[in-house]
């Protein structure tokens, strides 16, 4: 079974909206089997993820099937500006940024088949994301990483749709979920 990363509430200084990944540095990630952090209380997991953006000012979107997520999940009929997913405990370095730096490279490679360690140009910014909106969005904190890519390619992502648009169009997409909102106002920065 999955070990999943997580940090009790009361060891971050968690405020709703966007804070700087470096504010965890330094707090001790916890690693369980998913089922058992999924019921404990007063925690919160991180959830790594990549923007993918490219040079000719483009980036992916995701739009999940309906049968890929749950029936009260979050992200249904949304439009997401990432792609990722839960820490893994492999994913461990020796410091936060790279632990959620390597939890965003293994999970675009297993949801996008894409590589990052070969096909990223840059990470441009990171940033953290919470939104405690629902029960379910106060557990889990959005650990963003803005990657610069040298193109689009055809992602093969088989849970749903995933395309470049243009940076501009994507920021007035009405359907973005409520992290890519965030995003969308930090990456127009």
């Amino acid at each position: 079974m999955e070990r999943i990363g997580y940090y009790f509430k009361n060891a971050l200084a968690l405020k709703s909206g966007i804070s700087n990944i470096d504010f965890c540095e330094g707090k001790i990630l916890h690693f369980r089997e998913k089922d058992y952090v999924e019921n404990l209380k007063n925690t919160i997991q991180p959830i790594c993820a990549g923007i993918l953006m490219t040079k000719s000012g483009k980036i992916l979107t995701i739009q999940k099937d309906d049968n890929s997520i749950g029936q009260n999940s979050l992200e249904k009929h949304k439009t997401l500006l990432f792609v990722g997913g839960h820490l893994n405990y492999l994913d461990r370095d020796y410091n936060a940024s790279n632990t959620f730096l390597n939890g965003a490279r293994r999970e675009i490679k297993e949801e996008l088949g894409l590589d990052i360690f070969l096909n990223c140009e840059e990470v441009l910014k990171s940033f953290i994301v919470y939104i405690p909106s629902s029960q379910k969005t106060a557990k889990h904190l959005g650990v963003m990483h803005t990657l610069l890519l040298d193109d689009e390619f055809q992602p093969s992502f088989c849970e749903g749709k995933a395309n470049f648009i243009d940076i501009d169009k994507a920021l007035k997409l009405d359907n973005l979920e409520d992290w890519s909102k965030s995003i969308a106002q930090e990456i127009a920065i």
